[in-house]
């Protein structure tokens, strides 16, 4: 349940409290005037204790709003720490691939310094030539344009691997002419690929299998991340894009699916969910191309658009 929720119940239970306990105090003190009228009749007609419990009424109520506002309050800063966790967390994943890179890049340095101090300047050339014939055809070879969508496809089929699961791929196009920055695309595919391996982890070996898909159409960039996993039932398709929201309990954060929501929104694109027991479960992501909108017949297929 998203935690704004829960805050809201608790404020709403402390408001409850409070009021019965105004209810109650009330109480008391009108079955003591009916115990001690005589004692208490010259109170009762200048009204002065009736006043007090008045104001202590209101104070109470007072009160209960105060707190009502304050605990939305925190748990609205507790959210936003969360995410702000979750995006540094991405970016410490994202640092750790170049800082790889720039680790190769110094040693090839190293080696094309080293031979030149050793006088052999044509070895070194061979070398450097060698280096870029390989960066060149690794350049031909590359899934998408995007180097942080690369990075993350490749990190992401490691760590599935480790795993048992199957990452493939099917990409027919590099992406090249999306509207949508290389960023924001990686945080993108990267939540759906995390729900997706964790939905086939517990699966049979055979039936540990990720596809992401990738092309592009009339309609726009269609990007598609399919598993075999348990399907999502209805009544909680929608809820799963809501922030705090999360089927995981204490391994999940609520955050990945809303992450996707909101740039997937800002991009002026669509997201589609399809999930059940004979096609399995598929994130579908629509994102329109720098010189034009999508298509509206996209949302006319069967799913649940966002």
């Amino acid at each position: 349940m998203p935690s704004r929720q829960i805050s809201r119940k608790v404020a709403f239970l402390i408001a409850n409290i409070l009021l019965q306990g105004w209810l109650f105090l009330l109480l008391v003190t009108l079955q003591l005037f009916w115990r001690y009228e005589t004692r208490w009749s010259s109170v009762l007609r200048s009204d002065s204790l009736l006043i007090t419990i008045g104001l202590l009424g209101v104070f109470c109520a007072i009160l209960g709003v105060f707190m009502v506002r304050e605990i939305i309050r925190m748990a609205d800063v507790e959210e936003e720490a969360r995410l702000q966790a979750l995006q540094l967390e991405e970016a410490k994943e994202f640092n750790a691939t170049l800082s790889a890179y720039r680790h190769d890049f110094l040693n090839h340095l190293q080696v094309i310094g080293g031979l030149i101090q050793l006088g052999k300047p044509q070895d070194a050339y061979e070398y450097l030539a060698e280096i870029t014939a390989q960066l060149i055809g690794a350049n031909k070879n590359r899934l998408v344009s995007q180097p942080e969508v690369e990075a993350l496809l490749w990190k992401k089929k490691a760590l599935a691997e480790e795993k048992g699961i199957r990452l493939q791929f099917n990409i027919r196009s590099n992406l090249g002419q999306a509207e949508i920055s290389g960023l924001d695309l990686a945080r993108i595919l990267g939540n759906l690929l995390d729900n997706a391996i964790y939905a086939v982890k517990d699966l049979l070996p055979r039936d540990r299998i990720v596809t992401v898909s990738i092309e592009e159409l009339e309609e726009g960039f269609r990007l598609a991340v399919h598993n075999w996993g348990p399907p999502i039932p209805v009544k909680l398709q929608r809820l799963i894009f809501e922030r705090g929201f999360t089927t995981k309990g204490a391994e999940g954060n609520g955050l990945g699916l809303d992450i996707v929501a909101t740039l997937v929104q800002k991009n002026r694109g669509k997201i589609n969910l399809v999930s059940t027991e004979a096609e399995g479960t598929t994130f579908t992501v629509w994102l329109p191309r720098r010189d034009g909108n999508l298509a509206v017949t996209i949302w006319a297929g069967p799913g649940l658009w966002l």
